[in-house]
């Protein structure tokens, strides 16, 4: 799941999904005329983050005159490696990043 703002966390799979999946959830600024937006991975089953393990985080900067949506896209393939996926519906600026999970 994902923390974008607060303690608790937003599921994007579940336990005992089906693998390879593909979720997709649309975010957008917590607060007027924000810079940045902060989204934090974990694994869990917890709704609040910190019951969870922490995998990474990545920080999107963003122009804070600009009302924007974000697409965040959550690949998992047959090898349970997890590809996300960030689209800025505005600008149409892609990141893409593997997520790992080093225990």
């Amino acid at each position: 799941g994902i923390e974008t703002a607060g303690i608790r966390m937003f599921p994007i799979t579940f336990c005992n999904s089906t693998i390879p999946t593909i979720k997709s959830v649309e975010l957008k600024p917590f607060f007027k005329h924000q810079t940045k937006i902060r989204i934090k991975f974990f694994e869990g089953e917890s709704k609040w983050s910190r019951n969870n393990f922490f995998l990474q985080d990545f920080v999107l900067n963003i122009p804070a005159f600009e009302a924007t949506m974000f697409h965040l896209t959550i690949d998992i393939d047959v090898n349970g490696i997890y590809n996300i996926k960030i689209i800025n519906r505005v600008t149409e600026e892609f990141f893409s990043f593997p997520l790992l999970n080093n225990i």
